[in-house]
């Protein structure tokens, strides 16, 4: 059995979240938007390195936020 997790961190959007798990931590998770938050799945096969990996990714994000890069990323509304 899986647990799906969800969850959302003040001040960092769900999509942004989302994308620094993968760019930081090759973690794959979703954006979703309400409540806006990000959803992953965990699973028995992931080992305790993958979790530490997602809480301290999550946990940076936590206390430091996130401000994206000038000119880095796509401006979804616009771009698409």
């Amino acid at each position: 059995a899986s647990g799906l997790v969800t969850f959302a961190i003040q001040g960092v959007s769900g999509r942004d979240a989302s994308a620094q798990l993968w760019e930081r931590g090759s973690v794959v998770a979703r954006p979703v938007a309400f409540p806006e938050g990000v959803r992953l799945s965990i699973d028995f096969f992931n080992t305790e390195e993958e979790v530490a990996r997602v809480l301290d990714v999550v946990r940076d994000l936590a206390v430091h936020g996130y401000a994206p890069a000038e000119g880095r990323g796509i401006d979804i509304d616009k771009d698409l």
